[in-house]
């Protein structure tokens, strides 16, 4: 069994949990998840639950085991008998084909952070250019009549190119940006599990009420999440 696949990388987490999902979801007795490791020439297991799955298996499965090749790594369930393994089956596609979809996401975020590369590496080579023209330019007015004060127009103009660099501004930006969602993200995350553990909370339910506090209240998600995590930390400090 193919499924269109690439690295995880980042996104290990993500992987793990989605597979321990589908191995909870379809009753199997064990999980794995491999990636293919550039320094043994191997795949590498990164992910495991219940019964152990050789690494060997992904060559020969085993008749109660369901292996998924995605390009340079795979995950790999198996059930107690063939039977519980086939009525895992349509589940465990859909499961695959979401796991499969994040590995290619990898993929996208390697292809990014290559286009990041190459717009540093283009404007690092148009203000060299601007400074490097007006530099000479300078050079052949001298040569040409009077001399002028140089040093001071190239300071000038060596200032004026270097803040006017979009580029830092922009990636700054966007920078500060994810560091919030993910601040947000980490928080919204720890007050879930407060909410599940101290009300019994469906997760689904546990983010309804977060999100409907923040409209209610006109306060940012992230001040919600909070303010939960604060109130648990004072009282366990009372208790």
């Amino acid at each position: 069994m193919t499924a269109t696949g690439i690295r995880t990388g980042a996104f290990q987490s993500s992987i793990s949990s989605l597979v321990e999902l589908a191995f909870e979801e379809t009753l199997a007795v064990g999980c794995a998840a491999y990636q293919f490791s550039a320094c043994t020439g191997q795949r590498e297991q990164f992910f495991a639950r219940g019964a152990a799955i050789p690494v060997e298996t992904l060559k020969e499965p085993h008749p109660f085991t369901r292996v998924y090749d995605i390009q340079n790594g795979a995950v790999a369930f198996s059930f107690k008998d063939r039977e519980q393994a086939d009525l895992a089956q349509a589940k465990l596609d859909v499961a695959v084909e979401i796991i499969a979809s994040v590995w290619e996401a990898s993929e996208r975020i390697s292809h990014s952070i290559d286009l990041v590369d190459r717009l540093v590496e283009l404007e690092a080579s148009l203000l060299d250019s601007k400074i490097a023209d007006r530099a000479r330019g300078i050079l052949r007015e001298q040569r040409q009549g009077p001399p002028a004060d140089a040093i001071a127009a190239m300071k000038q103009h060596v200032e004026g190119v270097l803040r006017a660099s979009s580029t830092r501004g922009v990636l700054e930006g966007v920078l500060s940006d994810l560091e919030d969602q993910l601040e947000e993200r980490r928080l919204v995350t720890e007050a879930k599990q407060i909410l599940q553990s101290t009300h019994g909370m469906p997760e689904g339910q546990a983010h309804s009420l977060l999100r409907v506090t923040s409209r209610k209240t006109r306060k940012k998600l992230k001040q919600v999440a909070q303010e939960v995590i604060d109130s648990k930390r004072k009282n366990a400090r009372s208790a």
